[in-house]
């Protein structure tokens, strides 16, 4: 949070304890706290100990609270700045971990290219020896070479 925010912030939490403080008096005055419903609740546990005790007491309590606030406060603020620095190293490994994985990709697509011309060469080659298979069946002749197939053969 900037300084300009955080001065901001403490500005205005003043004016909510003001205003919680100025409500709660007339809450006080309004409302006899012996009729509260549930008088252990934190609301009522502090318009309970306004009313029951003076004013400069119950600004003391007041600003025990508020100063118990703004250290829950500055204690929230610095385990937000350490989750900021771990989404920053995060982040920063995520941008590794692309770089690495497009890194990848390009290899695989050599790999592809590869592989293609590859096969491209095996099945020419393999139809050049089918040609001269049949070429050989040719100069032989069929019967001699089913008659040497059959003799290789065992029975």
């Amino acid at each position: 949070m900037a300084y300009q925010e955080q001065s901001s912030f403490k500005i205005y939490m003043a004016d909510v304890g003001l205003l919680a403080a100025k409500s709660l008096k007339y809450y006080c005055e309004r409302y006899n706290p012996r009729y509260m419903v549930n008088p252990y609740t934190p609301v009522d546990k502090i318009v309970r100990s306004m009313c029951l005790m003076g004013s400069e007491s119950f600004e003391k309590v007041v600003l025990e609270e508020l100063k118990a606030l703004k250290a829950g406060q500055e204690n929230l603020e610095g385990k937000i700045d350490g989750l900021e620095g771990k989404i920053d190293t995060i982040e920063s490994k995520i941008d590794n971990m692309e770089s690495k994985i497009d890194a990848i990709g390009n290899k695989l697509d050599d790999i592809e290219s590869k592989n293609a011309n590859r096969h491209l060469e095996i099945e020419s080659r393999l139809n050049a020896l089918i040609e001269d298979n049949k070429s050989i069946h040719e100069v032989l002749g069929e019967h001699e070479i089913s008659i040497r197939t059959l003799r290789r053969r065992p029975v």
